[in-house]
């Protein structure tokens, strides 16, 4: 790993389900400066429509696309092309909401790419903020046009650091819908200190919170 970027990434996960039905994973690669994440929350839907066994299907098509490409829009395209090709003449779908980085640390170029309802946040003390509009979690609501479906809804930011005052950044948080619901103040902000940015309880479903510190 970069020196960098030693210690810059933590990882939180809770679920309430069993682990071979936990469909939240998350990757991180060092590519010299670069700091390459991904973020998937796979969305098995109803028993009768989903594969045997579907973390196990959602970590093959995402392993493979994270492996494959190091471009946040170009891992999430390719993951949606794999789990839409995967199940071609078979009953079983699997969608899934994601959301990639790639961070340099020399030049300070940061991409952001998202598909359905898992965000980045720009994590600061005054107000954390999402990157990239659209895409808020809904209780309740599954996001149409998620990775896996004909005609997936990717959006896309590409943008350095200093355009959102990253003098004040303490972090980039990319979390799932689950980890939305559980970070969420009663005053439904999210917490605007860097220490708030855990998962200490288990939700409803499952939660993950990858955050990203600036590199050294």
């Amino acid at each position: 790993m970069s020196d960098r970027w030693e210690g810059c990434a933590r990882l939180w996960q809770t679920s309430p389900n069993a682990p071979v039905d936990r469909c939240d994973l998350a990757f991180v690669k060092i590519l010299e400066e670069q700091l390459v994440a991904l973020v998937v929350d796979g969305a098995p839907g109803r028993a009768s429509a989903r594969p045997p066994w579907p973390r196990e299907a959602i970590f093959e098509a995402a392993g493979n696309a994270f492996t494959n490409c190091s471009e946040p829009e170009a891992i999430l395209s390719s993951l949606g092309e794999l789990l839409r090709t995967s199940f071609q003449g078979q009953a079983w779908r699997l969608g899934a909401a994601a959301a990639a980085i790639s961070w340099n640390a020399g030049s300070g170029r940061i991409k952001v790419a998202e598909a359905g309802d898992t965000k980045v946040w720009l994590v600061q003390a005054s107000a954390p903020k999402p990157i990239i509009e659209g895409g808020l979690p809904r209780r309740g609501y599954t996001p149409a046009n998620m990775l896996g479906f004909s005609t997936p809804a990717i959006r896309s930011r590409t943008f350095h650091c200093s355009d959102v005052f990253m003098n004040t950044c303490l972090g980039l948080a990319l979390i799932t819908d689950g980890a939305d619901d559980i970070l969420r103040l009663p005053s439904m902000d999210l917490p605007g200190e860097i220490i708030s940015w855990t998962l200490e309880t288990v939700g409803t479903d499952d939660a993950t919170l990858l955050l990203v510190k600036p590199p050294r």
